[in-house]
């Protein structure tokens, strides 16, 4: 597994990437493309939140 500062710059290349395809808005006005996409990124959120409150789960 990746470092804690890869691990961190993942997250932010995902948020700039997701952030950069919604403010193109090209795939973003089909309903299915945006339920998954939105729904893809609050999970990551989730994730990242508990990850940063509560550490990496023990192996």
């Amino acid at each position: 597994m990746g470092s804690t500062e890869q691990v961190a710059t993942s997250y932010r290349a995902f948020v700039a990437l997701f952030f950069h395809a919604a403010a193109s808005g090209t795939d973003f006005d089909s309903p299915v493309v945006f339920a998954i996409s939105w729904s893809t990124a609050a999970t990551l959120a989730i994730l990242g939140l508990s990850r940063i409150v509560w550490g990496r789960l023990p192996a």
